[in-house]
């Protein structure tokens, strides 16, 4: 598994030119997924857009469904796969889907470049409590969240890329609050 731990200009460039009002752009579930937003391009997130329209940021920014979990953190992934794994961890707990409102602003916080820290590196390890898993389909990403260190984890496919999330540290405990009862 490829792990980006800091950040490329191409990343900064991409996320200088996209700002995203999620009230705005992310309307209720729908045929199109949880976003269903037209200006949703797949430059934010690494991957790119295929020409089928998938790709890490389609699939989360067009959502069908957002599981939640806990998860036995740990410093490495585990190397072992299956149904009680989730992004390399195993889950100890797992929650109820998001709720529609709680997966648009979720969307919205993942999309808005205020979200990020970049270029602050951090000596905390990243071990995870949360897991989110994003469905679109039959496909499925990952994010990994970490509130002891304040950085989120987001694994597709063979790729990990970690980010600060410090600014927006407040707003996802009150979203994982509306499913898990936490600190």
């Amino acid at each position: 598994m490829m792990e980006f731990g800091g950040t490329s200009n191409r990343w900064r460039r991409a996320l200088g030119g996209l700002v995203v009002i999620a009230a705005l752009l992310i309307p209720v579930a729908g045929e199109r997924g949880m976003a269903g937003a037209d200006g949703m391009d797949g430059t934010i997130l690494p991957g790119e857009e295929t020409a089928d329209g998938g790709g890490l940021s389609p699939l989360i920014a067009r959502a069908e469904r957002i599981d939640t979990f806990a998860v036995e953190g740990a410093f490495e992934p585990s190397s072992e796969t299956g149904p009680d794994f989730v992004g390399g961890y195993r889950w100890t707990t797992r929650g109820a889907a998001l709720d529609p409102g709680s997966a648009r602003e979720l969307i919205g916080l993942v999309f808005d470049e205020r979200s990020y820290v970049f270029g602050k590196a951090k000596k905390c390890p990243f071990i995870p409590e949360y897991a989110l898993r994003f469905h679109r389909g039959a496909e499925s990403a990952e994010l990994l969240l970490s509130f002891s260190c304040q950085r989120w984890a987001f694994v597709w496919n063979d790729t990990r890329r970690i980010e600060n999330f410090d600014p927006v540290n407040d707003r996802l405990k009150e979203i994982l609050r509306t499913v898990f009862r936490t600190d």
